[in-house]
């Protein structure tokens, strides 16, 4: 998700909303509510799905913007060598905070499903059966937090991390095809490498396709400057906010669109969501400041803990005061819980993660040194 940078506090608050969308979307799994939403536009407030497909899309943007607008391809170097510790380390924490709630008993979801009738409780978040626990000790903690989520797609511990390993080598088609157009120069060259890198990526798993969006929204801004005006971005935003909300389940207000994968549904709206924020002026700059930057702060942190925290203090608030204030009231209480203690341990992962990455961000000067150094001739003795 984000690097070391100067961030752009649009693009920041578009990934804190995000990350918001998929809260709500694991709160409506925990308490079990209707899937009338997927026959309505208003999925689009509870539609991780969609929300992740952006995040991908960000990411391939983000990653790869700086490095093709100068030319550089050491900011291809630099961002490959930090990538994989850059994301561990406020995953490891995340993974061993539910080491700790495991160990302590502090989890709640399965009397939480007695009530709702949650098969995602029941399941631990959608990571294991309840008659098939996995080893849950604190190697497996670690080995999970550090690389099996990364290049396995294990989620035992938490399973918002089913993301990382699309994250990781998602980051790394980018940053491939990236070096690649820096290396070949030639537009029409460049435009056959990204043609030939989707066509590639579809085979592969179309899931990789949004950070090639990403990064064909960075390479488009190498050819020309884009401004978008105000009167064609807003129909953009309504465009990509209606295509947020698709299901494939959808009947009623999706039944036109031929397409049953929503990856590709949300990639276009991801695209359009992007770029008619982004170069658009007029709205981008309503999003710019602190607050942008702060719901981008808290992007990652939230989206690492919240499962976690609706799981234990989410669902023992619940449990414990539906017997005594009813349904309602119990739910209304249990979620003001959860997003305060998602807020706490967000805020204090936030900490971790700002220095995490200002000592991550020191990897590319060293390796680059070392390389520069035994890279050096050795000098000529005298006779």
């Amino acid at each position: 998700m984000a690097g070391k940078t100067s961030k752009i506090a649009h693009l920041e608050a578009m990934r804190g909303i995000a990350a918001l969308v998929v809260v709500a979307n694991h709160f409506q799994l925990a308490f079990n509510h209707s899937d009338s939403w997927l026959n309505s536009p208003l999925y689009i407030f509870v539609n991780g799905g969609a929300a992740v497909t952006f995040f991908f899309v960000l990411s391939g943007y983000v990653l790869t913007v700086a490095p093709l607008a100068r030319n550089d391809a050491s900011l291809i170097g630099r961002g490959a060598i930090k990538r994989w510790p850059r994301l561990a380390g406020p995953v490891l924490l995340a993974v061993l905070l539910c080491w700790v709630l495991w160990q302590l008993g502090l989890f709640w979801h399965l009397r939480g499903a007695s009530l709702t009738g949650s098969e995602w409780l029941t399941s631990f978040a959608g990571s294991f059966a309840p008659d098939a626990v996995p080893d849950m000790g604190l190697r497996a903690a670690i080995a999970e937090g550090t690389w099996r989520t990364f290049f396995l797609g294990e989620t035992y511990f938490d399973s918002s991390l089913w993301t990382m390993k699309f994250e990781l080598f998602g980051s790394g088609v980018v940053f491939l095809l990236a070096l690649a157009l820096i290396i070949s120069r030639l537009r029409q060259i460049q435009l056959l490498i990204l043609i030939l890198g989707a066509i590639a990526l579809v085979w592969r798993n179309p899931i990789y396709l949004t950070f090639w969006v990403g990064l064909t929204i960075a390479w488009l801004q190498t050819i020309s400057t884009i401004v978008i005006p105000k009167r064609i971005a807003l129909p953009m935003i309504a465009v990509a906010l209606y295509l947020f909300g698709f299901h494939p389940s959808s009947i009623y207000f999706y039944g036109w669109l031929p397409v049953q994968n929503s990856v590709y549904v949300h990639a276009i709206a991801s695209a359009l969501m992007l770029t008619g924020v982004t170069f658009c002026h007029t709205i981008s700059r309503h999003l710019d400041g602190k607050i942008g930057l702060l719901l981008g702060h808290y992007s990652f942190p939230v989206y690492l803990t919240h499962v976690l925290v609706i799981m234990s203090a989410g669902m023992a608030s619940f449990v414990l005061l539906d017997p005594l204030l009813g349904w309602v009231m119990a739910e209304t209480i249990a979620i003001a819980v959860s997003m305060l203690g998602i807020f706490l341990v967000a805020s204090a992962l936030g900490i971790f993660e700002k220095h995490w990455i200002r000592l991550v961000s020191r990897l590319p000067d060293l390796v680059y040194a070392r390389n520069f150094a035994t890279s050096k001739p050795k000098p000529v003795l005298p006779k």
